[in-house]
Formats: structure tokens, C-alpha cells, sequence
């Protein structure tokens, strides 16, 4: 008998082993199809150790994060309106929101405290007003701007619309740092990531305009000058350092225009709760307004509400024909105008008391002085100012103000004058005799080039730039009399001051430009 070869019946037990194997791990493993279902039973649990397990996870997520006084801790409190929180070696500022400020209208008003002193970049001057709102959304806080130009009365199937209609706009965003606080339930943010880590105002579009250049935020040289916050305002100062790594357009002001810094004051300010009214507008006399436009009836042939901006007068006596003022319109003459131009410019505002006077209020303005030693700041929203400023090309006198949108009640006036505006010499004289189309075209391009007020060509106010080059043209023919001497001198530059202020007053006091004064009275009584 012929033996079998010697590995033949090894191979087949290999085989069968290897089946064996692979046959075990598919009735452990398995697939899907050919697991047994689940017991309902057995899926709910699984299910609850799922959810579980989440929440522990997000628990530990919690656990991480830390406390209030773990994130203030060694930090420097300023309380008010908003509270903040400073650690000023660190240039570290958290701002802290109650439960009850989210989703509450408040008024960001804005100035310009510091610029370059050329091309309409000049310190004191109003820039951006508007109503915004504290948001949560999830983990962040969000600074929005609301639209309040579109409006319907509450709880009306209009307001429904107007809602779902126009968007609101994001201005900026913050991550809450830290647990609520355990009694006041508020959140900390952080304020560097609310205002220096993106451009508020789109700066760096205007300076790419000026000088012709990309110029950015550079965050880490950025930082807060001052906090400040009292029971209606808060008011936080800020320097912005902006830089380009090549600049074309020419700078007369700047060492080096790839560099430079703007310092910003921003009020953040509580509406006013009062008795004012508001007062509708009328197009034959010449009042600035705050317009919205109102969908909740459909019977106006337009939507447009205008009421005029005014200051929330009221009489002491009311019986009275004249009477003082609950509270008068206070302005305040900062501490770096010049001496000589005081008297001047005070007597100029208060020329505006024979008006009121025949409005039935008696001192309806006061003018006082900034001490040299004062701690407040002219820029704080509670102060009306006459502001003193020098740029290298500026000339121009500007009278802007703030006011409630809601209501026209106006809130806060600065007065900006530009020490180029007083000075009768060669620059007026070259304008007026050399090159009149010049300051024409000037005046345009500061239309579009300065800040805040003049930013909208609506508000351009071109008195003081014709005053002064009438002015600088009778200075040349009365100076040249042999009659003409220091006093007189004096006087001219007296009644110019006035009559510039007094104007410039007029517009802080809600009042645009002539319309029927213009022909009602002929030129012999105007």
C-alpha cells in the first residue's frame, strides 16, 4: 500500500483551524445585521448613560471654568453705571454686565480727544451717536447697534414686521470670562477684545483714504488711558495705534506717517427718563431733527416723523411771563483757550439770552470757566464745552451736539474752535487775494474728510470759513487807515469772536441756517 504524502493531512487541519478561527470572530464581532436587537430596556439605558455621560463632561467643562473673584482678583474696581475692572501694569480691563443691562437701550457717543492735526484728523471734535444694546448670545457678549430708524408702536402687528424687516447691526463681540457672580448674577467681559481688537469706526478706511495706504490696528500697542463711571455714565478713554509698512500719500504733521496713534473718549450714557415732550418739525424754520420713520398706521401719506433737537427748557415759575430755568444750558470754556479770547467768546454765547428772554426764560444760558486744576474732562458727556483746537491746515469753527434719538432732547454740545480761525495773517491773505478757488475747494474736501459732525454733508456748516475771509479782507482795508491803532485793533477782533461763537451757539442750540429769516426781514435789518 502506497503511503500519502506527508504534508497533505497537516494542510487540511490548517485549514479547518483557520475556518474555526474566522467562524469565532464573527459571532463576536458580528455586524449589524447580524446582532441581536436590543431589549427596549437595554436601549433606554444605553441611551441614559449616553446623556450621562454629556453631563459630566459638561460639568467638568464647568469646574474649569473660573469664578468671578478668581477673575477679578488683584484687579482695581471702578463702580458706576457699568463697572470696571483695571489692572493697569497689565493694561487689563474687564467690564461688567448685569442681568438686568442685557437687551436695555443705552447711548454710545463718541469723540475724537487726540489726532494728527492735518487733512480733518483733529482733537475735539463729536464723532459717531447711536442707541445700542448689551446682548447675550450663548458664551459672548455682543455690542449692538440698534436700528431705530424703522419703528412701530409695541405690541402692534406693525412692530411684528418692522422687526422681522431690518436688521440690527454687530459692532463687537467678547467671550464671558467667568462664572456669574454669585449674588449680582453678572458677567465679566473683556474690553480690550471689545474695542481694541477691531476698528469701531473704520479709521483705518479714512486714514487709507488721506494717505493713500493700508493702515491696521496694531492691538499691542494700544491700550486705555482712563476709566470713569458714575450712576448715568460711564466714560472710557482709549489710544489706537495704527501702522502701515509703506505709506504714499504725503504727512506734514507725522515724524513718520507709517505710525501713528489717535486717542478716542466713549460715553456710554443712560437715556433720559423725564417729562420732556417732543416737539414735531417745521420745514419753514431751520431746526435739526431726529427722523424715524413710524409703520404702525397706515393713513399718513408718509411714514417720516421728525421732532425737532432742543434742550428740555423748563420754567421755575410757570405762572410767570419770564422766569429762570429749572436747569439752564450750561457751557463751560475749557482751560486751553487763550486768555485773550475768554471775555470774547463768553460774551458771544450769552448773546443768545436776549433771545430766550423773549421766549420766557430769563439767564437761560450760563457760561463758566474751567479751572486750570479741574478733574473732570471737557469731553465727558455731562459738560457742554467750548473747545480749543490747533491743526496744522485747520480753519474752521464747528458747533455739534448729541441728542436723544428717541426724543430730539439734547444732551451734550462741543464747541470746537480752531486757533487757524482767529488768525488774521498770511494764510487768509494768500486764500482771499492769491488763490480764492482754493479755499472753496477746501471746504469740500472737508466736507468728506472730517469726523463725526462734518462727516455728513447735511451738517456743513461754511459760515465761519466766509466770516473769516470777509473778516481778513476788512482787517487788510481797516488796518491800512492811519486811524487805526491797538484798540481798535482789539474791538475788531472782539465783535469777530462774538459773532462767531454766537453762531456756532445757534447750531448747539438745534437751529440749522435760515429759512424764512432769510426773507422775511430785508438785508438793512438783518
Amino acid at each position: 500500500m502506497k503511503a500519502e504524502p506527508s504534508g497533505r493531512k497537516p494542510s487540511i487541519l490548517l485549514w479547518l483551524l483557520a475556518l474555526c478561527v474566522l467562524l469565532g470572530m464573527s459571532q463576536v464581532l458580528g455586524t449589524p445585521a447580524q446582532q441581536a436587537p436590543q431589549e427596549p430596556e437595554a436601549q433606554q439605558e444605553n441611551g441614559e448613560k449616553k446623556a450621562e455621560d454629556a453631563e459630566k463632561e459638561q460639568d467638568k467643562k464647568k469646574d474649569k471654568e473660573k469664578s468671578f473673584e478668581d477673575v477679578v482678583e488683584d484687579m482695581e474696581r471702578v463702580e458706576g453705571l457699568f463697572s470696571f475692572y483695571r489692572k493697569e501694569d497689565e493694561n487689563k480691563v474687564l467690564i461688567e454686565i448685569l442681568p438686568e443691562q442685557f437687551d436695555e437701550d443705552y447711548l454710545y457717543s463718541a469723540k475724537t480727544e487726540q489726532a494728527t492735526g492735518e487733512r480733518g484728523l483733529y482733537g475735539t471734535i463729536m464723532r459717531e451717536e447711536y442707541v445700542f444694546q448689551w446682548r447675550r448670545f450663548g458664551k459672548r457678549v455682543q455690542l449692538v447697534q440698534k436700528n431705530i430708524r424703522f419703528r412701530a408702536d409695541p405690541g402692534t402687528p406693525a412692530a411684528r414686521a418692522v422687526e422681522k424687516s431690518f436688521s440690527d447691526s454687530l459692532m463687537a463681540s467678547a467671550k464671558i470670562l467667568s462664572k456669574p457672580h454669585p449674588e449680582r448674577n453678572s458677567v465679566l467681559v473683556d474690553l480690550e477684545e471689545l474695542w481694541l481688537s477691531r476698528d469701531l469706526h473704520g479709521t483705518a478706511q479714512g486714514l487709507k483714504a488721506r494717505y493713500d495706504t493700508g493702515y491696521k490696528i496694531n492691538k499691542d500697542d494700544s491700550g486705555f488711558v482712563f476709566l470713569k463711571s458714575f450712576p448715568r455714565n460711564s466714560e472710557i478713554g482709549a489710544v489706537l495705534n495704527f501702522q502701515a509698512s509703506e505709506v504714499k500719500g504725503r504727512s506734514v504733521t507725522l515724524p513718520d506717517p507709517r505710525s501713528l496713534s489717535l486717542r478716542f473718549r466713549y460715553s456710554l450714557v443712560e437715556l433720559p427718563e423725564n417729562d420732556y415732550m417732543p416737539r414735531l418739525a417745521d420745514d419753514r424754520i431751520g431746526y435739526f431733527v431726529d427722523m424715524h420713520m413710524d409703520y404702525t398706521d397706515d393713513q399718513p401719506e408718509t411714514p417720516y416723523v421728525r421732532y425737532i433737537a432742543r434742550w428740555n427748557l423748563q420754567k421755575k415759575n410757570p405762572e410767570a411771563e419770564v422766569s429762570e430755568p429749572v436747569e439752564p444750558i450750561v457751557f463751560w470754556l475749557e482751560n486751553s483757550i487763550p486768555y485773550k479770547y475768554r471775555d470774547a467768546i463768553r460774551d458771544g454765547i450769552l448773546l443768545w439770552n436776549d433771545a430766550f428772554e423773549g421766549a420766557g426764560f430769563k439767564n437761560a444760558v450760563v457760561v463758566k470757566q474751567q479751572p486750570d486744576d479741574a478733574e473732570w474732562d471737557p469731553a465727558d458727556i455731562r459738560y457742554n464745552t467750548i473747545r480749543w483746537m490747533i491743526g496744522y491746515d485747520a480753519s474752521f469753527a464747528i458747533g455739534p451736539s448729541h441728542s436723544n434719538p428717541y426724543t430730539g432732547q439734547l444732551l451734550d454740545a462741543d464747541i470746537g474752535i480752531s486757533e487757524g480761525i482767529l488768525r488774521l495773517g498770511a494764510r487768509r491773505r494768500y486764500e482771499l487775494y492769491v488763490h480764492p478757488v482754493q479755499a472753496m475747494q477746501k471746504l469740500k474736501e472737508d466736507a468728506w474728510e472730517h469726523e463725526g459732525a462734518l462727516a455728513d454733508g447735511r451738517n456743513l456748516c461754511s459760515y465761519g470759513q466766509g466770516l473769516a475771509e470777509k473778516v481778513s479782507m476788512a482787517y487788510d482795508v481797516l488796518s491800512s487807515r492811519p486811524s487805526w491803532d491797538a484798540g481798535e485793533e482789539e474791538e475788531f477782533v472782539r465783535q469777530y469772536t462774538m459773532e462767531l461763537l454766537a453762531h456756532e451757539v445757534g447750531h448747539t442750540l438745534g437751529l440749522r441756517h435760515n429759512f424764512q429769516a432769510s426773507t422775511l426781514h430785508g438785508v438793512d435789518q438783518l
